[in-house]
C-alpha cells in the first residue's frame, strides 16, 4: 500500500520498538498477573455464588447485589477521596494501608457469621474505607 506522495505506508512492525527490554517485559508480565489476581476475587466468589446462598439462606436478589451494583458504588465513591489522599500524603503508604485493609476484609469475610456482615466485608461500605484510610494515614 502507498501514500499520496508514492511512498510505502509503514507497517505494523515498522511503528513498534526494535527491540522489547527486559524492563518493559516484565513490566507487562508484571501487570498481567496483577490484572489476573485482582480479578481472581470474582471469579472465586463467582464459583462459590450457590455455596454462599445456601450456607446463608439468602434471596437471589442479595447475591445480585453480591456481585453487582454494590461493589461499583462502592468503588466509584472510593475513587476520589482515595486520589485525594494520595495526592497529599504518600502514595505508597496509602496503597499499602489499602491493600492492609483489603486483606483485613477478606479476612472478615471468610469468617463472617451472618450475610450482613459478609456483605460489608466482601464490599466494605464507603465510611467504614475512608475511615480505615484516615486512620492509616496519620
Amino acid at each position: 500500500m502507498t501514500t499520496s506522495s508514492g511512498s510505502a505506508a509503514p507497517s505494523a512492525a515498522d511503528t513498534g520498538p526494535a527491540q522489547w527490554s527486559v524492563r518493559a517485559l516484565l513490566t507487562v508480565v508484571f501487570l498481567g498477573l496483577t490484572a489476573g489476581v485482582q480479578m481472581s476475587d470474582y471469579g472465586l466468589q463467582a464459583i462459590s455464588l450457590s455455596a454462599i446462598q445456601k450456607s446463608f439462606a439468602i434471596s437471589d436478589a442479595a447475591i445480585g447485589a453480591l456481585q453487582g451494583l454494590a461493589g461499583v458504588l462502592v468503588g466509584s465513591a472510593l475513587a476520589i477521596p482515595l486520589a485525594r489522599f494520595a495526592d497529599r500524603f504518600s502514595r505508597k503508604r496509602v496503597l499499602l494501608c489499602l491493600i492492609a485493609a483489603s486483606t483485613a476484609m477478606m479476612v472478615l469475610s471468610a469468617l463472617a457469621p451472618n450475610f450482613p456482615l459478609f456483605f460489608l466485608a466482601a464490599r466494605p461500605p464507603a465510611s467504614a474505607s475512608l475511615q480505615w484510610s484516615r486512620w492509616c494515614i496519620r
